[in-house]
């Protein structure tokens, strides 16, 4: 999995090969006016479980940070992403995870 993880551009944060852990760097991706941050956390056991840790940076226009010279950014963090930017990661990663000989199960 660490292999196919490097080979398909994700950068490694954190290995623990012992307990069959693997944390990648946080990625970007921008869907509307919303920018979504996002790491995958990886546990291998007799199964890979994927998790993604998550947040969104959306565009404010309040008058008080206009008038300071404030950031127009605001960040939120998400326990769940919408279910089309979620669509919009996982198909990529599933479809070059089947290639790569990885099976979905579905439960």
């Amino acid at each position: 999995m660490r292999q196919f993880l490097e080979q398909n551009g994700f950068i490694i944060e954190h290995y623990a090969p012992e307990s069959g852990y693997i944390l990648t760097t946080p990625l970007e991706t921008e869907i509307n006016l919303s920018r979504y941050k996002y790491q995958l956390s990886i546990q291998i056991e007799d199964k890979v479980k994927i998790y993604m840790i998550s947040s969104r940076e959306i565009l404010t226009r309040g008058s008080e940070v206009s008038i300071g010279g404030g950031s127009f950014d605001k960040k939120q963090k998400m326990d769940k992403l919408p279910y089309r930017v979620q669509k919009a990661i996982f198909s990529q990663f599933a479809t070059s995870l089947d290639s790569a000989g990885f099976h979905l199960i579905k439960s």
